[in-house]
């Protein structure tokens, strides 16, 4: 700012207030303030020395408003010369704002012209964000991609950069702006990282519950973004439906994990396409990623019986039953190459079950039915499927009906005499200790 002094009128406001009469000289007809000296005459000197006092009064008061170092004056072309540049200087090292974005954010800043009557101007107080003439551009920022850096400089009222942070802490970005005045000034951006996951696979077998969890996904970071950058990410997840495959959240779910037990309902592989949307614990929502999970059939069968007569050994050979009709929520005998393992429960009547776990295709078991009546021995059977799938357990449900069964016996007769020996009415009442005798009603013989 420069100072300008009108000596001349300033000394005669001054002379009016303090010095009324103090010139010497007279005209006849009394005061003529002026410089006309020709027509004035000496007055009484007395009166002059009584005005002295005033004088000195006036001199000290002028002392004490002028300034101690008074400025330079300059021709008027010099002086605004030298304002622009002084309020170029103080522009540079204005900061007016920080912004903070996310990371993969564009940005939309707004710029503004300085105000040159302040030195610390509010860009808001004169904004003017129509003007194709400011320029800007940023300082390079290793951990950063998307500024416009110093060989990129941009035109135009807005910064609209979209910043990407590829570390897992926060950035700074400095953007330095020339507004069409050429006036400068800088704005200060932090980027926060995002969290950044990668696409996905992952495969489970039908009927089972996924127990996928998202943060862990690699253990190398993304070439270009970090994986899981910002610490405490949280997630929700949404299932594409998939027609052959039941159990699928369709909705919305929030969670660390994919936890849905999918149900695939045919012969082959199905395929859930699960979008995921991470949000990191500084409030940043990354980009979506999948995961695709492939859904393996399970072999399923359902509950089945058979029967067979005691002692004879069983041959139920299990994938050789033939269910031409799939089970309404599974196929049967979905994967090939299955095997099984089986065990029986358990029956005091009978001998010979396998309570113990058996492997194999067939029930091969020689069960022996100790009673009068029929016996019923059951098999849990647990198929596991070419694919690796367990399946679920199903039954298989033994009658074991009892035989006839007679001890050796002798009689005589004489020769030439025909033999009148009646079968199964001579044994005892009671039944064999391991067999009953005349176990089955009506038996007939050869």
């Amino acid at each position: 700012m420069k100072y300008f002094y009108h000596f001349s009128g300033l000394f005669q406001k001054i002379r009016a207030l303090f010095l009324p009469k103090m010139d010497p000289f007279q005209t006849k007809q009394g005061y003529l303030p002026g410089l006309t000296f020709a027509t004035r005459v000496k007055t009484n000197s007395l009166n002059n020395r009584a005005q002295f006092p005033s004088f000195i009064a006036f001199f000290v008061l002028l002392g004490l408003f002028l300034p101690k170092n008074p400025p330079t004056l300059l021709p008027q072309k010099d002086i605004r010369a030298d304002h622009k540049h002084q309020m170029a200087t103080l522009a540079e090292a204005r900061t007016w704002a920080t912004t903070t974005v996310c990371s993969s954010t564009q940005l939309n800043i707004a710029l503004m012209y300085v105000n040159s009557n302040s030195p610390n101007p509010d860009p808001n107080s004169n904004p003017n964000n129509t003007s194709p003439g400011f320029t800007w551009y940023a300082d390079n920022n290793g951990y950063v991609t998307g500024e416009s850096l110093i060989a990129q400089t941009q035109s135009g009222p807005t910064i609209n950069n979209t910043l990407v942070n590829k570390s897992g802490s926060d950035q700074t970005v400095t953007y330095h702006i020339t507004d069409p005045d050429s006036q400068t000034y800088t704005e200060t951006v932090v980027v926060k990282p995002e969290p950044v996951f990668s696409n996905t696979t992952t495969s489970t077998c039908s009927n089972v519950a996924l127990n996928f969890t998202l943060i862990p996904i690699v253990d190398q970071p993304n070439p270009t973004q970090p994986e899981y950058g910002v610490s405490g990410p949280t997630f929700s997840w949404v299932a594409a439906a998939n027609g052959n495959v039941g159990g699928e959240s369709t909705t919305a779910q929030v969670g660390p994990k994919l936890t849905d037990k999918l149900t695939n309902t045919t012969l082959t592989d199905q395929v859930v396409v699960y979008t995921v949307t991470p949000t990191g614990g500084n409030g940043c929502v990354g980009a979506t990623f999948t995961v695709t999970v492939t859904v393996k059939p399970e072999p399923v069968y359902p509950n089945n019986t058979t029967s067979i007569c005691s002692n004879v050994a069983l041959d139920y050979a299990f994938v050789l039953q033939n269910y031409t009709t799939a089970n309404p929520d599974q196929p049967q005998d979905a994967p090939a190459g299955n095997s099984f393992s089986w065990v029986a429960a358990a029956n005091n009547n009978v001998g010979g079950e396998s309570t113990t776990a058996k492997t194999g295709p067939k029930l091969t078991d020689k069960l022996t039915n100790t009673t009068l009546t029929d016996q019923v021995v059951v098999y849990t059977v647990t198929p596991t499927g070419g694919n690796g799938c367990v399946g679920q357990n199903f039954t298989v449900s033994v009658t074991v009906k009892p035989e006839p069964a007679f001890s050796n016996t002798t009689t005589s007769t004489c020769s030439n005499v025909a033999l009148n020996f009646t079968l199964g009415v001579s044994q005892p009442d009671q039944p064999n200790p391991t067999q009953p005798e005349n176990g089955v009603a009506g038996p007939t013989f050869s």
